[in-house]
């Protein structure tokens, strides 16, 4: 797998579970074995999973399953937690089987309702979050607490599915991200796409059927992902020129590039490089993570907690 693509999860010791608070920025595509649980806290983010973008706003939560591709993407200002955790915690005895739960918890798109309302996992999620934050004796073994309770309550009270053949899944996924790296390395190309898949031995259509099985994108939706990241690169840490960008990223004409950066980002390429010149203090994080206010982040939490 690519190393920009796969990202490694770093636990903190104490407990069983990688959870964080950051502000999102943007993130290209990447999976991780974990499971990732999303709660945002305040503003919006855009996450590409799995079939369409959906936006999340406060207060709404999902549940992004083991080795999935995704992306996440800042639309405003945002606070969002993040809790990440190893599919062995959630084998009886600790070993990895070969199967996989996939989960159905997503309170925007509602595919299957859980059988606890949302709310009760948002509250749930908002809690391991404060304990954790907690620089205390007690909050650290309720924190430790509240993460197996939450792992007994997805498979107790969440739609799940059993995926037995997850080797092949990796295999396809392997192709997909190759396909990735290929076109991201070839944006200048004209026939990126047809060159991409005679590189890497597989039909058309197959790449085709893999690609939306895995992220639900069309070839040309991923060509044109993968220019617009490039292109917010150089609006962001370059003060090249847009036709500079429009010849680097392949775009071909300033139209094409205005009408496609707009459709993915909901500004102009302007616009886009005048907001993140305002954020230039922030400290970024791999995969788009940025700083975050931490009292903000325990007025926001205490707030949510508080609420029926």
């Amino acid at each position: 797998m690519s190393s920009y693509i796969f990202e490694t999860v770093d636990y903190d010791k104490k407990y069983p579970a990688n959870v964080f608070v950051t502000h999102i920025g943007n993130s290209q595509f990447h999976w991780h074995y974990e499971y990732e649980i999303c709660l945002v806290l305040k503003g919006s983010i855009k996450i590409i999973y799995d079939s369409e973008p959906t936006v999340y706003h406060e207060n709404e939560i999902v549940l992004i399953n083991s080795r999935a591709v995704h992306s996440v993407q800042g639309e405003e200002d945002n606070l969002c937690v993040f809790i990440q955790l190893d599919p062995v915690l959630f084998q009886e005895d600790g070993q990895n089987t070969g199967s996989i739960r996939h989960f159905y918890l997503d309170s925007v798109r509602n595919e299957l309702e859980s059988y606890k309302p949302y709310r009760y996992f948002v509250k749930k999620t908002a809690k391991i979050a404060y304990e954790t934050l907690e620089d205390q004796e007690n909050g650290y073994f309720r924190g430790r607490a509240e993460i197996y309770t939450l792992i007994a309550d997805l498979i107790e009270h969440v739609e799940y599915v059993i995926h037995s053949n997850v080797q092949i899944a990796e295999n396809e996924m392997d192709l997909v991200m190759r396909f990735f790296d290929y076109v991201k390395e070839h944006l200048q190309m004209e026939e990126v796409l047809q060159n991409a898949v005679k590189e890497l031995g597989v039909s058309q259509k197959t790449m085709i059927r893999y690609l939306k099985k895995h992220i639900g994108m069309s070839a040309k939706e991923v060509l044109d992902i993968q220019r617009v990241a490039m292109a917010r690169h150089y609006l962001s840490e370059t003060d090249k020129s847009v036709n500079y960008i429009i010849d680097c990223c392949g775009f071909g004409s300033e139209k094409t590039f205005y009408r496609i950066f707009k459709k993915e980002t909901m500004m102009t390429p302007a616009e886009y490089r005048s907001k993140i010149s305002k954020q230039r203090g922030d400290k970024k994080k791999k995969q788009g993570y940025l700083s975050f206010d931490r009292q903000e982040t325990h007025r926001l939490l205490k707030k949510l907690l508080k609420e029926n």
